[in-house]
């Protein structure tokens, strides 16, 4: 990872509308009162801020960011220009091409909702499931997260040691996939979800095929080793996040990085 990654591009209408999320107005007014922190199994983290909206009511304003998939699922609008509109089949479409575009460039995308409650009786979420029931799309943001210099040349000698290197990785698979070929890794790129309708009986075959696993979760690590020992493969992994920690404990070697930098 570079040591400034960097916001690239934004798509979601040309003026914030009614659910304009100005940071400083955020900083100095939007008090936080209920938190959902990010996790690996929903995919996204989300805020909720006393607030003041357009016509001067008093609300609870949720802001939530995470994996453009995940909030589409739960999405019924989006703000286009001023105006709230339905996500209909066409806005779908026009979404995915966006989140697309920016995936393929190895831009790390995010998605941005929010969502206005009535002050005066709300009731926080009793899990994300319910928070994304309602949630008003603003647009995809993708961020600039280019590959260490010197990750491809430790690739290379890697490959030169006889060593195969895959990315497992809980970014989107055409994000992973255009990293990946930068890096110099080879092999297919697969999601967590695809990982899972291939039985263990076949998956330590399957795996030559594979460099990159994305959209992984805990589980799916722990899996690929052990595949990979199973057909008497010495392993080693890497890893910088507590979710990392379970699939670290199985392989032959594994080790922590540092929080400076991941790529």
């Amino acid at each position: 990872m570079a040591d400034r990654p960097s916001t690239a591009a934004c798509t979601a209408g040309q003026s914030p509308g009614r659910h304009q999320s100005n940071s400083a107005r955020l900083l100095i007014t939007g008090t936080v009162i209920v938190e959902i922190p990010f996790d690996s199994a929903y995919k996204f983290m989300a805020t909720f801020h006393d607030w003041t909206d357009d016509t001067g009511r008093k609300v609870i304003r949720c802001f939530v960011k995470g994996a453009p998939d995940v909030l589409a699922d739960r999405a019924d609008r989006y703000l286009g220009g001023e105006t709230i509109l339905p996500f209909d089949g066409k806005a779908r479409q026009h979404y995915e091409q966006a989140n697309s575009a920016l995936a393929g460039q190895g831009m790390r995308v995010l998605a941005l909702g929010a969502e206005d409650f009535p002050a005066e009786d709300f009731r926080a979420p009793a899990g994300p499931k319910e928070l994304l029931g309602r949630v008003v799309l603003l647009g995809l943001v993708g961020i600039v997260d280019p590959p260490r210099a010197e990750a491809r040349t430790a690739i290379a000698e890697c490959r030169d040691a006889s060593i195969r290197v895959r990315m497992i990785t809980g970014d989107h698979a055409m994000t992973a996939g255009a990293i990946a070929g930068e890096l110099g890794i080879p092999g297919q790129a697969i999601t967590g979800a695809e990982l899972d309708q291939i039985d263990d009986d076949a998956l330590p075959g399957r795996l030559d095929e594979v460099g990159v696993v994305a959209r992984v979760l805990p589980e799916h690590k722990i899996r690929i080793v052990r595949a990979l020992q199973a057909r008497g493969d010495v392993v080693a992994m890497t890893g910088d996040g507590v979710n990392d920690a379970p699939a670290l404990r199985r392989p032959t070697s594994g080790s922590r990085w540092a929080s400076r930098g991941r790529r």
